[in-house]
């Protein structure tokens, strides 16, 4: 399954190929951090990390939309309007990146995650068609072998 957007390739790579790739530098992720919303709560996906990240941010914002609300009735009602939207943009900007984040590591050492994420949408690699880029060092959270075993 191949897709082109623009000068990146949208492909379908094996998770050991995802792994060398993520850590050469010569790939790039795009989750779909809606669609990772909508399995967590379709309870699709079960990855400890991942459910952790999605329940945390949700009870974030509907604690924001509270606050926001009682800031309505006590501020006046141009600075309640402004900071709300002020806050709800900073925290839905922070809570993708972290959801984001947390799926590409969960995919990273998780082989079954990457599948379900990959057959779901909810997570796509792009490789770079360029081979004169510099190499990036990144660092991969893995998992201890130990920790591994027991689950």
């Amino acid at each position: 399954m191949e897709f082109k957007l623009g000068l990146k390739e949208l492909v379908h790579i094996t998770h050991d190929d995802f792994i060398v790739g993520y850590q050469s530098g010569r790939l790039g992720c795009s989750v779909n951090v809606l669609r990772v919303f909508s399995l967590v709560y379709s309870t699709k996906v079960r990855e400890k990390r991942v459910v952790t990240e999605v329940i945390a941010w949700s009870i974030g914002l509907l604690a924001l939309i509270c606050l926001w609300v009682l800031g309505i009735f006590f501020l006046p009602l141009p600075w309640a309007l402004a900071a709300g939207m002020l806050f709800t943009g900073m925290f839905f900007l922070i809570g993708l990146h972290r959801v984001g984040d947390a799926v590409i590591a969960a995919a990273l050492s998780d082989d079954a995650f990457y599948e379900v994420a990959m057959e779901q949408h909810a997570f796509g690699c792009a490789t770079d068609g360029e081979g004169n880029l510099p190499r990036l060092n990144k660092v991969v959270p893995m998992r201890d072998p130990r920790q591994a075993r027991r689950r």
